[in-house]
């Protein structure tokens, strides 16, 4: 198991060393209790990890950021595959570019600023997955939402203004 908050150099002696170390263990516990606070809610992840639904996207292309910051309609669509097959099909079709689509787990979100360009993506990534023979749940798509929201993501920039945390939150429901 790895050691946490250690320091190179010399170390503290005495009754500072014992204040120290107090103080780091007490910061390690108060941060493990807010992220499985505010994190995790009931989910079983363990304390201080990233749960499933949460990704950091960095696009390599960089349009990408503020084309999905400025979008105005948003697809989902939700895949009966393993995310590994999903990144695999979009990182081998030549047509599938960062700067209208990303892919999170086994979903993927087509984002646009129109309607006419964002039906030639959408019908960009159903034709990757049709030539990869791959299924979608149906189910769990959402077309042409007005925000990420509604497609069933949030996605907060970073403060870095290259990159989102990306937090799949599923498909709506019907009922909403």
């Amino acid at each position: 198991m790895p050691k946490r908050g250690g320091r190179k150099g010399k170390k503290k002696v005495g009754a500072n060393a014992d204040v120290a170390a107090a103080t780091q263990d007490q910061s390690v516990r108060v941060a493990e209790e807010t992220n499985s606070s505010t994190l995790r809610g009931n989910d079983p992840t363990p304390a201080g990890a990233i749960p499933t639904n949460v990704s950091v996207w960095y696009p390599a292309d960089p349009s990408a950021f503020e084309n999905a910051r400025t979008a105005t309609i948003f697809t989902r669509l939700d895949l009966a595959h393993t995310p590994q097959q999903v990144a695999a099909a979009m990182g081998r079709t030549a047509a599938i570019k960062q700067s209208f689509c990303l892919g999170h787990q086994n979903a993927i979100l087509v984002f646009d600023k129109d309607i006419d360009t964002h039906t030639e993506h959408v019908r960009a990534v159903l034709h990757m997955c049709r030539a990869n023979s791959m299924r979608s749940n149906i189910y769990e798509c959402v077309f042409d939402a007005n925000t990420a929201a509604e497609a069933g993501f949030q996605l907060e920039a970073l403060s870095n203004g290259r990159a989102f945390m990306v937090v799949d939150m599923g498909a709506p429901s019907a009922d909403n």
